[in-house]
């Protein structure tokens, strides 16, 4: 999902006009390290860079670069002008490195599942039973839910639904 893809979500949720989305321009350059900077394999020590198994700084940095460009819109609709915002990785980094870390680290105790058993669910899967976190969101309205179980690669032929009228 990309930043003007949350963008739009978090704005329609906001019933906010959808044509004030066509004035935000998002733009990925470094204002400091040229394109062809490439520290990340060699700081590493491997031939190329691998993915991590949380974009914490990246996911962060659209959400708040998201809400920056919401705030702006709203401004601009309030007091008018334009707006100029700026989400770095880094700074996101920094501030979380402010944020200060739990003394125990990684030695505290694994959690057990009857500790969490209220923030998981169980499916019949493809795979059989499966154990998954539940969905963030519970809305007493519209609760959220996985419409298909999970599926080993190929288990189903690739053809739209059919909608009945």
């Amino acid at each position: 999902m990309s930043v003007r893809d949350v963008l739009a979500d978090i704005w329609s949720l906001a019933a906010c006009p959808p044509a004030a989305l066509g004035d935000v321009t998002l733009t990925g350059a470094d204002p400091v390290l040229p394109s062809s900077f490439r520290v990340g394999a060699a700081a590493a020590g491997v031939e190329c860079p691998k993915a991590l198994p949380c974009q914490a700084l990246d996911h962060a940095s659209g959400y708040l670069m998201a809400f920056a460009a919401m705030v702006a819109l709203s401004r601009r609709m309030t007091e008018g002008g334009s707006w100029h915002v700026r989400v770095a990785l880094a700074r996101t980094a920094h501030w979380f490195q402010e944020l200060g870390r739990i003394e125990t680290g990684l030695d505290c105790a694994d959690i057990a599942l009857e500790d969490i058993a209220d923030l998981v669910e169980e499916h019949d899967s493809g795979f059989g039973r499966l154990t998954a976190v539940r969905h963030a969101a519970q809305l007493s309205e519209t609760p959220a839910y996985w419409a298909r179980p999970s599926m080993p690669l190929g288990s189903h032929h690739p053809v739209w639904p059919r909608i009945e009228a």
